[in-house]
């Protein structure tokens, strides 16, 4: 068996998320009572990746995979906003994500934003994690308008954390996110 130690990058940040996985076939191994996030939150969960790069679109989903999560991949903006349209169609596309990780760029043009806010919008989706991810400097009044529109749980910077500062911010995340629909669920009583 193997098991998940490190990832290595060519984005010249040590520890940053690039080009390959690094495995190391028997050093340090996860114990049976170690678990890479919160399994109470995630219990067989789905993810989705909305990310034009294959390169990184490819390295999440082997990464989550490892982590025991499923994951619903989209390499292209408009194919994610066809998907939400099956979800709130009642469209049966399987398991519905608990987490988004949302690139904001594709081909230079902004529409991850689209994405985000088609989401908040759907009654089947809205109450999802997501986390934003973008390789620009954004200037400060359109990252505010991102948050505006998208809401995100988290904001990420490419090139993306070390894999355990990763897993942690996910976590969190997920935690936070979970906590947030038990109150709406469940209001206090008056």
């Amino acid at each position: 068996m193997l098991y998940f130690r490190d990832i290595a990058g060519f984005s010249g940040t040590p520890g940053g998320i690039g080009d390959f996985i690094v495995f190391y076939p028997s050093i340090s191994p996860l114990r049976p009572t170690q678990t890479p996030l919160n399994t109470r939150i995630l219990r067989m969960a789905t993810w989705m990746i909305v990310e034009d790069e294959p390169d990184l679109y490819e390295m999440l989903e082997e990464i989550f995979n490892m982590w025991g999560i499923e994951t619903i991949t989209f390499g292209d903006f408009d194919e994610a906003l066809e998907w939400i349209e099956l979800v709130d169609q009642g469209e049966d596309v399987g398991e519905l994500p608990q987490l988004v990780m949302l690139d904001l760029m594709f081909s230079r043009i902004l529409r991850g934003d689209e994405v985000g806010e088609r989401l908040r919008r759907s009654p089947f989706l809205q109450d999802i994690a997501i986390v934003v991810m973008t390789a620009q400097r954004e200037m400060p009044e359109v990252r505010d308008e991102v948050i505006r529109k998208v809401q995100p749980d988290d904001y990420i910077q490419k090139p993306l954390p070390r894999i355990t500062d990763l897993q942690k911010r996910l976590d969190v995340v997920l935690e936070k996110r979970h906590q947030m629909n038990e109150r709406k669920s469940f209001p206090p009583l008056s």
